[in-house]
C-alpha cells in the first residue's frame, strides 16, 4: 500500500512511486511543493487518494491515478490540523481555532466548490488536534481531542454544534486516543496523556455514561 509523507522540504511524495506530482493549475513538471506547511494528512481506505491540509487552511486531494494534486476549493478560517474520513462520502476537517466541519467528498470528482454539510465547535478556542469516528456508529458519533480533554459529538442534523459529552479525566494534554473496535466495547475509548516533567502520562480507558450510550443505541439522541 502506498504511504504518503511530508518531508523536511515540505514535499509530498509516495513511497515506491516513481511519478512526479505537480499542481493541476501549473504547466511546469516536477514535484508539487505546497506554499505552506503540511499540517494534516489522511489516506483514503481504498488507497486511491489522500487528503492534505495545510497551515493556511486549504484542503487538497491527491488522486494516486493522476500526476497532480487538486485544490478542492475548501478554505478554512484557520490552519487545518486534523482530517477524518467517514465511509467513502464524508470528511471531517478540524482547525487550529477549534472549528470542525463536515463535507461530502464527492465534490472532488466533479470540481464542485461545496460549503460544509454541518459545522461543530469546541467549547474553547483550542486546536482540534485529532478526530476519530466511532466504529460502532461512524456516521453518528465522533470524538475530538483538544488540550487535556476528549469531546464526543453527535453527527446529526438537530444535534447542535457543541459536544454532548466531555472527558475531563486527564491532567496533561491528550497525546492520542482510540475507539475500541471490538463488539461488547461499544463507545469505549482508550486515551493517553503527555505527562508532566517526568513524562509519566496516564492511560485511561473510559466510555460516556450508560444513560447517554443507551440513548445513542436506541436512536434517541
Amino acid at each position: 500500500m502506498g504511504v504518503w509523507k511530508a518531508g523536511s522540504a515540505n514535499y509530498i511524495w509516495r513511497y515506491n512511486d516513481t511519478r512526479k506530482y505537480r499542481s493541476s493549475s501549473s504547466s511546469l513538471l516536477g514535484e508539487y511543493q505546497l506554499p505552506t506547511i503540511i499540517t494534516a494528512l489522511k489516506i483514503a481506505p481504498n488507497d486511491l487518494c489522500t487528503y492534505v491540509g495545510n497551515s493556511r487552511g486549504v484542503l487538497s486531494m491527491s488522486d494516486f491515478r493522476e500526476p497532480y494534486i487538486q485544490d478542492l476549493g475548501v478554505v478554512q478560517r484557520d490552519g487545518i490540523c486534523s482530517i477524518e474520513l467517514i465511509g467513502e462520502q464524508q470528511i471531517l476537517v478540524g482547525t487550529q481555532s477549534g472549528d470542525i466541519e463536515l463535507y461530502d467528498v464527492r465534490f472532488a470528482r466533479n470540481d464542485g466548490k461545496p460549503g460544509p454539510l454541518r459545522s461543530f465547535k469546541l467549547p474553547t478556542d483550542t486546536a482540534a488536534s485529532q478526530i476519530q469516528a466511532c466504529p460502532s456508529s461512524p456516521h453518528r458519533v465522533f470524538a475530538c481531542s483538544s488540550g487535556k480533554n476528549v469531546y464526543i459529538y453527535l453527527n446529526e442534523v438537530d444535534s447542535g454544534a457543541l459536544p454532548v459529552f466531555t472527558h475531563l479525566g486527564h491532567q496533561t494534554a491528550v497525546a492520542d486516543f482510540r475507539w475500541h473496535p471490538g463488539q461488547g466495547y461499544d463507545y469505549t475509548i482508550g486515551s493517553i496523556e503527555t505527562g508532566g516533567e517526568g513524562g509519566r502520562g496516564l492511560i485511561q480507558v473510559w466510555r460516556p455514561a450508560d444513560l447517554i450510550v443507551n440513548d445513542w443505541q436506541l436512536g434517541r439522541m
